[in-house]
C-alpha cells in the first residue's frame, strides 16, 4: 500500500517517489519503508528501496529537475540502497499490464497531434480525394487516428453497465446516430469526403446486432410492424457511408423469415433479402 507518494515528469523521464507498507498475506509479515521508480520512456522502469520511510522528496525533486542523468542515478543508489529492479521480477500478467497502460499512455499523447494535423490539413485531403490522388501516409494516419477516437466516443458515450433490454434500446439509439445530420452521421460523412476509414470495430457489431434483433422480434411475435423497409434503408444508409456490418446472424433471421412467408413473400422484404446477396425471383 503507497502511504505518501509524489511523482515528477521533465520530458519522457518520470520519477515516483513513494512510502511504503507491505503485507505477506500468508505470514502476516509487514514490511515498512519507501522506494522509488525512475523510468525514461518505453518500459525501461527501474526501482530502488530503503528499509525507512522517507520524509520528504523534496532533496530528490531537486536533483531530478536540477541535476544530469548520472547525479540522479547517483542520488538514488545513495539513498535508496536496495535494488536495482526491472520489469522482468513482475509477473508475466503484471507486465502486460504496463505494457498496455504504456501503450495507451503513448496512444493518447499522439491523439491531440494527430487532430491538429487533421485541422490543419482538411481541405489538402478533400480536395487530394476527391481527384483521386492518394495523401501522404502520414496525414491519412493522422485523419484515421483522430476520426477514430471521435467515433468510439459517440459510440461509448453513456454505456455502463445494462442489462440485454438496455442494450438493445441503445442500438436503436445508435441507428439514430446514423442519420443525415447527426453527430455520428456527420463524422462517418467526413470520413468519407476525406477518403479514410476510421476504425469502426466497435460500432459494426453492434449494428449487426440491431438488424438481428429487429428481425427476430418480428419472428418471435414480439413486434407486429414488419421492419423490411427500415432495415433495408438502413442497410443502404450504412453503404453509403462506406460501412461493413457483421449481418450473417441476421441473414439467417431473414432466411427463417423467407421460409415461412413461403410463396408470399412481401416486396420489401424481397428488396432486403437481394441486398443482402440471396437469390430471389
Amino acid at each position: 500500500m503507497v502511504v505518501q507518494g509524489r511523482s515528477w515528469t521533465s520530458g519522457e523521464l518520470v520519477l515516483r517517489g513513494a512510502n511504503l507498507r507491505l503485507a505477506d498475506r500468508r505470514t502476516g509479515e509487514v514490511w515498512n519503508g519507501s522506494g522509488v521508480v525512475l523510468s525514461s520512456g518505453g518500459l525501461d522502469d527501474v526501482c530502488h528501496l530503503r528499509r525507512e520511510e522517507t520524509p520528504s522528496f523534496e532533496g530528490l525533486r531537486r536533483v531530478f529537475f536540477e541535476g544530469d542523468l548520472m547525479a540522479l542515478g547517483r542520488t538514488i543508489e545513495r539513498t535508496f540502497p536496495l535494488g536495482p529492479w526491472h520489469l522482468d521480477v513482475l509477473s508475466r500478467d503484471d507486465r502486460w499490464a504496463v505494457a498496455r497502460d504504456r501503450c495507451a499512455q503513448a496512444e493518447q499523447s499522439q491523439r491531440g497531434e494527430a487532430c491538429h494535423a487533421l485541422e490543419d490539413f482538411k481541405r489538402l485531403l478533400m480536395r487530394l480525394h476527391s481527384i483521386g490522388v492518394e495523401p501522404p501516409a502520414i496525414l491519412r494516419a493522422a485523419a484515421e487516428l483522430c476520426l477514430s477516437e471521435q467515433v468510439r466516443d459517440l459510440v461509448q458515450r453513456g454505456e455502463g453497465t445494462m442489462s440485454p433490454e438496455e442494450r438493445r434500446g441503445l442500438d436503436g439509439a445508435l441507428v439514430e446516430l446514423l442519420e443525415p445530420g447527426s453527430p455520428l452521421g456527420n463524422l462517418l460523412e467526413e470520413a468519407h469526403a476525406l477518403g479514410v476509414e476510421p476504425e469502426l470495430s466497435l460500432l459494426n457489431p453492434r449494428l449487426g446486432d440491431f438488424f438481428h434483433d429487429r428481425l427476430e422480434d418480428h419472428r418471435l411475435g414480439r413486434s407486429s410492424e414488419a421492419p423490411y423497409g427500415e432495415l433495408l434503408a438502413l442497410f443502404r444508409r450504412t453503404q453509403e457511408l462506406g460501412m461493413d456490418p457483421n449481418l450473417w446472424r441476421a441473414q439467417n433471421e431473414l432466411w427463417r423469415l423467407l421460409e415461412e412467408a413461403g410463396r408470399t413473400p412481401g416486396e420489401e422484404m424481397l428488396a432486403l433479402a437481394r441486398a443482402w446477396g440471396f437469390a430471389t425471383p
